[in-house]
């Protein structure tokens, strides 16, 4: 067997990094922008146009790749260090981004005195940190902001993310093995690494039930991840016909505050939508009386109450269910659905094993682990979605996938044939 040359492949990225990057620099320059930095007023946002944001992609693709290659293999495996989190617990657990001056600068020996906490303990946690470019240390003793750092202190959903991340999914991920060998079936939401690390024999969302602080965190977290153009309520209400529903009755399973709802309601006047969800969703939502939406408490794993609607649609709810609890979901549709109901899934459809470049590969697969290690759930291909589909109720056929252009979430569609 013939291996391909290396050198060869590393000149031909190293050539990538530097065309697009020449690219990126070009736009930024012409247009008067301020380019990528570190320092405390870099800017948070580039704002690219496509074709711009398209050239700075490739060249985190190929840089990455580059930087793999350069490394030796065992450097490939100590790079996964198990301190990598330790720094951002700390700084989330003593408030650091909110105790160091934006515009200014502060000593290790005062924020150490500030918190309670060995000077020597902070420094050096906090230097870790700085190596990763999250602070700096401006001269020797003393810490201010970096661009990353900043945001934890000017963004409240930013620093929720941070919190959720090493309280929640961190202990969570460190017990994942811990939690197959005991319940090797990885199908209950309540025998996962999240909850032997918390002690808990309770599912992730019930145990938050009861600590609102905690919930209020993770709510923050979630808006923080979801910003973004891929997860978009455009892509909802433009990503599929609705046209050749209205007028007609739309039902949204797992609505929460009907915000969803709200936007299909906006845009289809025609359309009557009724939002679904546990009482303690439904108890904080507020309906309008413009954009005909409904709220009704329901527990989308009984009978459906609502018989004969046109579609019943899940966006981005499943992900969070094993098969089985799927699979008993889209059962309790079966006595609601009318010849012809259609039942849609706005949901991740991972595509197949090398088929995205390695840096969007390794954030889908992360994804779909946080899955495993918190829910027992799964982020799911298009098979898999089909089977789903099939084991509830053989007359649930599969009929269409919606890819809306820059979303995270295909749309898949499924009519009842009976």
């Amino acid at each position: 067997m013939i291996l391909p040359n290396p050198r060869s492949r590393i000149a031909e990225l190293a050539a990538a990094v530097a065309q697009h990057t020449q690219c990126v620099d070009d736009y930024l320059t012409e247009n008067s922008l301020p380019h990528p930095s570190f320092h405390v007023d870099g800017p948070a946002e580039l704002e690219l146009p496509p074709e711009i944001e398209e050239a700075r992609r490739h060249v985190l693709q190929a840089s990455q790749e580059l930087n793999d290659l350069l490394q030796k293999p065992k450097d490939l495996l100590f790079n996964h260090q198990h301190n990598l989190l330790a720094y951002l617990k700390f700084i989330s657990r003593y408030n650091i981004a909110n105790k160091v001056p934006v515009d200014d600068e502060v000593a290790f020996k005062e924020l150490a005195s500030d918190i309670g906490i060995d000077e020597g303990a902070v420094s050096r946690i906090l230097r870790l940190a700085i190596a990763h470019r999250i602070f700096c240390e401006p001269r020797p003793g003393f810490i201010a902001h970096s661009a990353a750092s900043r945001q934890i202190a000017d963004d409240a959903r930013v620093a929720d993310w941070v919190g959720a991340n090493v309280d929640e999914m961190w202990p969570a991920a460190e017990r994942l093995v811990d939690a197959l060998e005991r319940w090797p079936q990885a199908a209950e939401p309540n025998q996962t690494g999240f909850s032997l690390a918390h002690n808990t024999d309770l599912s992730f969302y019930a145990t938050l039930e009861h600590e609102p602080e905690r919930a209020r965190r993770f709510g923050g977290a979630m808006s923080f991840f979801t910003t973004g153009e891929g997860y978009s309520l455009r892509h909802l209400t433009d990503g599929y016909p609705w046209d050749s529903i209205a007028p007609g009755t739309v039902v949204d399973l797992g609505g929460s505050h009907g915000d969803a709802a709200f936007a299909l309601a906006l845009k289809y006047p025609s359309l009557r939508l009724i939002v679904q969800d546990l009482p303690a969703a439904i108890a904080n939502s507020k309906e309008n009386k413009e954009t005909r939406v409904k709220f009704m408490a329901h527990d989308f794993f009984e009978e459906q109450p609502v018989k004969d609607a046109d579609v019943y649609y899940y966006r981005w709810t499943l992900h969070n269910w094993s098969d089985k609890y799927c699979i008993k979901t889209l059962k309790a549709l079966s006595s609601a659905l009318k010849k012809g109901s259609r039942v849609l899934i706005m949901d991740v459809v991972m595509p197949p094993p090398g088929a995205l470049p390695n840096d969007l590969d390794r954030k889908l697969r992360a994804m779909d682990l946080t899955m495993l290690e918190t829910y027992n759930s799964k982020e799911r291909d298009l098979d898999e979605w089909k089977a789903l589909l099939r084991e509830a109720d053989a007359r649930l056929k599969f009929r269409n996938l919606y890819q809306p252009p820059g979303s995270t979430f295909a749309i898949i569609e499924a009519v009842w044939d009976s």
